[in-house]
């Protein structure tokens, strides 16, 4: 918060008139020439002409040092100037001669902060509050040190008292848009930089900062419009190139990513961010070398994270998993965590009778994928409570001997340590050569898959004969699975008669219901569908799972059915790279794009694939029917 000057003249306490008033004859004729000197002094500050007000000043308080309001518009000044222990001094003469003066207080708590003193600031800035709890500015700027000292919580309350006192400034919306930010609060943060913008419509930093909550609420599109409306106002600087290519990301615009990182480390070449995104988004455009020798520039948590990518990407897993743990310590990851006073359990044996905590951290998919480690900790004596969503509970029930828990539940008492899921492989000291559960080890629960028989089997349903082949064309979110979800009228080049379609999809868009219903070449048994549990069942009842890369694709691959996954240009890590197999299950098989976007080309070679498949399958059918027979 910059310094501002005393709004009333008190000296020593009093007020000018009781001041002039005193009857001793000769101070009540100096304070004249002092006081005309402190209007000078004034008026300079509002011209700017820092030197000249701060000489006009000295020359008050050589006439009477006893002018509190010469010491603390001299303190102001000098804060301006950058002058922090001078500007103590006088702002320490000031409150001495008045300490019932909130705004004194307040300008020393300025430039306390300033010169990093946080804990002196906070105690002037509370002593201003307490003198003076109705006004704004000194709510303000306590305010903006709780920021500081990462308490948002304490700030946004400051804030929201301010305006609650009728205080409105672009400022104080961009300090209490930036707490909400902190909060994890981003409806209530774009509110609050739309008020700043709308207060300030030719300033950069309400857009920049309406361009940053636009990012973190999946609005990509809006956020670059924001970062645009910024540039026109002038931000030319490192962070709006560097939010402006991490938009981009997200949009998958990669090359014009990378342009915006490398502009962006042009103005800030000490960026460990953007060189650590450069070199992600090199890796993403597979210019793999170059990525490399990017991303390992700055010694930063995210970087290491970021490099963790390509050497999973590249099948190094046992140094991929090392770095991957640094990404509790990136601010994507350090709020999820729900018990941060259990220690990490670093692969130590546990002491007898403990249990070691190991939680879903990420996605359903992640969470299927990497289960399959809980049972090596089971094995070597140790007691495991596997805390998940509780819509994967049920894939895990028939698991004999682990305790399960929902994640938003309480936690039993003889916990004491906790893991995540994807850190097991590196606690385990794991590699791709020991990876378990490639055959499967998860499965669909008997009675479930006898109750999705009659289903299944019923004439009414289109091609309810033939070999069955499981569907799953588009993700559930629509913004993180917009590179990996086919429209779908591209699976056309599948349907075959003497084949049973089956959609392994829970919710159809409007146009899909309708083509569904039209063609007649599909079960859909979406609403039936109530979890992973009837997927499973579904999966249980296919022969073959073709399925774009989803948490259907993990469950299927996990319960070892032959599946088909079909892969964009640039895949996820865990698919590697240029490989057709996977070593986190040997059921699956890879198609993937040989150019962004191109889903038809891959689906031509998925349909050859299926004639193929199609044909050994009628030939086992035979073979097993004739081997019955005799």
């Amino acid at each position: 918060m910059p310094a501002t000057l005393c709004r009333a003249a008190t000296i020593g306490g009093m007020g000018l008139a009781a001041w002039q008033s005193m009857p001793h004859p000769t101070m009540a004729a100096a304070v004249q020439p002092a006081m005309e000197s402190f209007s000078q002094g004034n008026a300079f500050f509002a011209q700017g002409r820092l030197d000249l007000a701060i000489e006009r000043y000295d020359q008050a308080l050589s006439l009477h040092p006893q002018l509190a309001p010469a010491w603390a518009n001299r303190g102001v000044a000098l804060h301006e100037l950058k002058q922090w222990p001078s500007a103590l001094q006088s702002h320490l003469h000031a409150v001495s001669l008045d300490p019932r003066d909130a705004f004194a207080w307040v300008n020393c708590g300025n430039t306390l902060r300033e010169m990093g003193r946080s804990e002196d600031a906070a105690q002037a800035y509370d002593q201003a509050v307490q003198l003076a709890p109705n006004d704004a500015q000194a709510l303000y700027a306590r305010g903006n040190l709780l920021m500081d000292l990462e308490q948002p919580s304490r700030a946004l309350a400051d804030f929201d008292a301010a305006q609650s006192l009728g205080w409105q400034s672009a400022e104080l919306c961009l300090s209490r848009g930036s707490a909400l930010m902190q909060l994890q609060r981003f409806p209530e943060a774009l509110e609050a930089f739309d008020m700043a913008a709308a207060m300030a419509p030719d300033a950069a930093r309400p857009q920049f900062n309406r361009g940053c909550a636009l990012n973190a609420l999946g609005q990509p599109a809006a956020a670059l419009e924001a970062f645009a409306l910024a540039a026109v106002c002038g931000d030319d600087s490192g962070d709006l190139h560097l939010n402006r290519g991490c938009a981009f990301t997200d949009l998958d615009r990669w090359e014009e990513s990378i342009v915006a990182f490398e502009a962006a480390i042009e103005r800030a070449p000490e960026s460990a961010s953007a060189w650590s995104n450069l070199g992600t988004a090199l890796y993403r455009c597979k210019a793999f070398s170059q990525a490399r020798a990017l991303i390992l520039q700055p010694d930063y948590a995210s970087a290491r994270y970021n490099l963790s990518f390509l050497e999973l990407h590249e099948g190094r897993l046992n140094v991929g998993f090392e770095l991957y743990e640094a990404r509790w310590k990136t601010s994507s990851f350090s709020h999820r965590e729900r018990h941060p006073n259990l220690p990490w359990w670093q692969g130590e044996p546990l002491p007898p009778g403990g249990g070691l905590r190991v939680f879903a951290e990420q996605g359903y998919g992640d969470s299927i994928q990497f289960s399959r480690f809980v049972p090596l900790i089971q094995q070597r004596g140790w007691r495991v409570v596997l805390q998940v969503p509780r819509r994967l509970m049920s894939l895990f029930l028939q698991w004999e001997r682990i305790e399960l828990v929902a994640d938003d539940d309480p936690l039993p008492p003889h916990v004491v340590a906790r893991c995540g899921l994807m850190s097991l492989p590196h606690r385990l000291g794991l590699c791709e050569q020991t990876l378990p559960g490639a055959s499967g080890y998860l499965s669909a629960h008997p009675s479930l898959i006898q109750a999705w028989t009659q289903r299944v089997l019923d004439p009414a349903q289109p091609q309810s004969e033939g070999p069955r082949v499981g569907l799953m064309w588009r993700g559930g979110d629509a913004t993180r699975y917009r590179n990996r979800s086919l429209n779908y009228s591209v699976l056309a080049p599948l349907w075959r008669p003497g084949v049973q379609f089956i959609s392994l999809q829970k919710d159809l868009a409007p146009e899909e219901e309708a083509q569904v219903l039209a063609q007649g070449k599909l079960q859909h048994h979406g609403p039936s569908q109530q979890g992973f549990e009837d997927a499973a069942a579904l999966i249980a009842h296919c022969d073959l799972v073709i399925t774009v890369d989803t948490s259907v694709s993990h469950l299927s691959g996990a319960m070892g059915k032959p599946t088909w996954i079909l892969l964009p240009h640039r895949a996820d890590w865990r698919w590697m790279e240029q490989r057709s197999d996977s070593p986190w299950y040997a059921s699956v098989k890879l198609f993937r794009q040989n150019q962004e976007g191109d889903w038809k080309e891959l689906m031509d070679r998925v349909s050859r694939a299926l004639d193929d498949w199609v044909h050994r399958a009628r030939s086992d059918r035979l073979h097993a029917c004739s081997g019955y027979g005799r």
